[in-house]
């Protein structure tokens, strides 16, 4: 949360302020919300859902949607997020939110129904008029106006992401709260609730078999000899979890409940999570189907099968390239799994294979400056280490002792993986690459089993397979001195 927006935000006082806060003038947006037909802001369609059904979709149009954006960004800023929402809030991913479910016994999901419907005008109006805003009732109103659509929030609009999710952070508290005295982890992703557990001691307040009081030693002997393993058919909310669910002015789906142990496949948010953050292999075995059809069959034939057969699109506006769309699944394993994972690397380079007749080095995705063979490139095992190498070859040439040098010294991306394991890696797969560039990695001196994986017996580097070379630092006594050359 942004302090200081969040004091300019709780001191509006009427239309004027607002108007000037969004960067409008008051008649301007006066006009907006009063001088045209609300129906004729909006476009609604339908959108059809992997598992049947439609979904229906409002999205606000002209000056609407610029106003509602704007307004989006401000709310960002001034929304304090609880630990376990994870859904529409920057710097946070489906994989996020499932890395709090790895490697648990049992997960237990459910999910809201008619989520943004759920929340109505005077929910909204009422958010803005209490506290923490405690905004006057006019500005409140004249904000649940600008992001509410026949009564509620539409699911299409720019604000109700943000909004549900500041709607939702006193169900957060609670069922934080009710996690917590259950010994188990709770997250929310938009509408996906999850609990995950390894004791089910006290699990009756979240779950429970039909038709059957909670019995703990009932549940631990379906739930040790197998019997759980279609679960979700005889598996319902428990009574105090549901209680807290309506309480906060939502309705569970019955049709979305779902408990999983350990036996079985666990899901949260579409990621399976019985080790680790994964897809699911149907999706890679289809992403592998879809590229060896495009090689076989061409990119035309290829392309209308998978439109045909797999895409689901609503038939409005103008379908996505089907290069995009492969391209897209392929960087969604990567996201995943990592970009150094085995099955994206190999899928990577077979798109660039078909889509452009060459095979990229398997490091492209990791090292994403453009490399240029008449130039050294130096990597170190440190997000900063490579300042003191530019530090002492600056030392180097003012001083005489090298007249010119000037590598390329990698700088990594908010967010990499570095260490002397990830180098490690990088160096096996650049091995196995014929990329003709020139490339040092250099290794601190500080973990001698790393060490002696990255040298050559009686060397102080190792040359791998192709045109890079691999060293480390000299390991050196307090008070020496020295300098890279």
């Amino acid at each position: 949360m942004d302090k200081e927006k969040f004091d300019q935000f709780a001191s509006l006082e009427d239309l004027s302020s607002l108007a000037k806060l969004l960067g409008f003038r008051k008649g301007t947006l006066a006009y907006i919300f009063y001088g045209r037909d609300r129906d004729l802001q909006y476009k609604a369609f339908k959108l059809s859902k992997k598992n049947g059904g439609e979904r229906q979709i409002e999205a606000p149009i002209t000056a609407l949607k610029t106003v509602q954006w704007r307004l989006c960004r401000i709310l960002e800023d001034v929304y304090w997020r609880r630990p376990s929402a994870f859904g529409f809030v920057k710097g946070h991913s489906i994989k996020d939110n499932a890395k709090r479910h790895c490697n648990k016994k049992y997960v237990f999901n459910l999910d809201l129904k008619n989520f943004f419907h759920s929340i109505h005008f005077g929910r909204v109006r009422g958010l803005f008029a209490s506290q923490p805003f405690s905004l006057p009732l006019g500005v409140a109103t004249i904000i649940a106006q600008i992001c509410c659509y026949k009564g509620r929030l539409p699911q299409g609009a720019p604000t109700s992401p943000v909004i549900s999710n500041m709607i939702c952070t006193k169900l957060d508290r609670d069922l934080q709260n009710l996690a917590k005295s259950c010994r188990s982890h709770y997250t929310r992703y938009a509408d996906d609730i999850t609990f995950s557990m390894n004791d089910v001691t006290n699990v009756g307040k979240i779950w429970e078999y039909e038709n059957e009081p909670f019995n703990i030693f009932r549940t631990l002997k379906k739930l040790i000899i197998g019997k759980d393993q279609k679960a979700e058919r005889n598996v319902v909310v428990g009574k105090e979890l549901n209680d807290i669910i309506v309480a906060n002015g939502f309705v569970i789906n019955s049709k979305k409940v779902r408990l999983a142990s350990y036996k079985e496949r666990q899901e949260v948010t579409g990621l399976v999570v019985n080790k680790f953050p994964n897809v699911r292999r149907d999706y890679i075995r289809l992403t592998r189907a879809i590229l060896h059809s495009w090689k076989t069959y061409g990119l035309e034939k290829a392309s209308e099968k998978f439109f045909n057969d797999e895409y689901v699109w609503n038939g409005k506006g103008e379908r996505p390239p089907f290069e995009s769309i492969v391209r897209g699944r392929i960087e969604y394993v990567g996201m995943i799994r990592g970009k150094d994972d085995p099955v994206y690397l190999k899928q990577l380079r077979e798109f660039f294979y078909i889509s452009q007749g060459k095979i990229p080095e398997k490091s492209e995705s990791r090292f994403r400056q453009p490399l240029d063979d008449k130039r050294k490139y130096v990597i170190t095992e440190g997000k900063t280490d490579w300042k003191h190498i530019r530090a002492a070859i600056t030392d180097l040439c003012n001083s005489g002792v090298v007249k010119s040098f000037e590598p390329y010294l990698y700088e990594y991306e908010e967010g990499e993986p570095a260490g002397d394991v990830n180098m490690l890696e990088r160096c096996k797969a650049l091995g196995k690459t014929n990329s003709g560039e020139k490339r040092i990695f250099v290794f601190d001196n500080d973990n001698s089993q790393i060490v002696s994986k990255a040298t050559e017996k009686g060397k102080a580097y190792k040359h791998w397979g192709n045109v890079f070379i691999q060293l480390y630092y000299p390991y050196l006594n307090l008070g020496s001195t020295m300098k890279c050359q």
